[in-house]
């Protein structure tokens, strides 16, 4: 009878060490499967996460800093764009004054003139356009200014030399 027991412990023994896994986790290793190289390689591959999480945080981090470059700079465009609009807005009150002071004397200046004002309203309809219009890119907004901002210096060329006939 003891040697059955003795027997029935030994095989017992023999079926929880089999039962015993040796694993590369440390975490989960027993008494039996403690290996040091499993320990370096676990930390090696931490150490390389940490480094992959750093380098995305930086690339992120610079990404971020370019947005608000690119924020700051388009601010400051829309205000040009809005100060350029205001200085044609104040040209054609000017040519506006300029066209009620001209002294009509003959036919041609009256059909100048009416031509100086049918030339400016137009302008300030395309002027207006240009301001409600929020789908045309900055680009074509800017050439559409440009050509304004010609258009109206040549006409209060004309009105001015309108008023000194």
């Amino acid at each position: 009878m003891i040697k059955r027991i003795c027997l029935i412990c030994v095989a017992i023994n023999l079926f929880a060490l089999t039962a015993c896994q040796t694993t590369t986790d440390p975490s989960k290793g027993g008494l039996f499967s403690y290996d040091p190289e499993a320990y370096e390689k676990r930390i090696e591959n931490r150490e390389n996460r940490l480094k992959e999480i750093e380098d995305q945080q930086e690339i992120e981090k610079q990404k971020s800093e370019q947005l608000q470059h690119d924020l700051t700079e388009k601010k400051v465009e829309k205000n040009e764009f809005h100060a350029r609009i205001a200085v044609l807005e104040d040209n054609l009150v000017q040519l506006k004054s300029e066209i009620k002071n001209v002294d009509i004397e003959t036919e041609k200046r009256e059909k100048e003139i009416l031509h100086i004002e049918l030339e400016s309203k137009a302008l300030e309809e395309e002027l207006n356009k240009i301001k409600m219009s929020s789908t045309e890119g900055i680009e074509s907004k800017k050439k559409e200014i440009e050509r304004l901002e010609l258009r109206i210096d040549e006409l209060l060329k004309e009105a001015e030399v309108l008023s000194h006939m």
